[in-house]
């Protein structure tokens, strides 16, 4: 009920380097067990691309954060999509 917006990123626990979910060390499917399934709040993404993601299209990185999120989305709701 006191959460209206989640900030998502993952890092390598050194820096926080705002990778897309899933590029770093954050146990996703283990934080997805203690995540409120009635969360209705926003996700949002803070994201920077890796040097690689940089060297591709923008378009194609956008693709990528589209699908991670939905992804951590269904996670947190209980339908992880393994």
């Amino acid at each position: 009920e006191r959460i209206f917006t989640t900030h998502l990123s993952d890092n390598d626990g050194k820096v926080d380097q705002h990778w897309l979910p899933g590029h770093g060390i954050i146990d996703w499917e283990k934080l997805g067990e203690i995540f409120p399934k009635s969360y209705e709040g926003f996700l949002t993404l803070e994201v920077y691309p890796t040097p690689s993601e940089r060297e591709g299209e923008p378009q194609d990185f956008l693709e990528k954060a589209y699908k991670s999120i939905i992804r951590i989305k269904s996670i947190f709701k209980g339908s992880s999509n393994k």
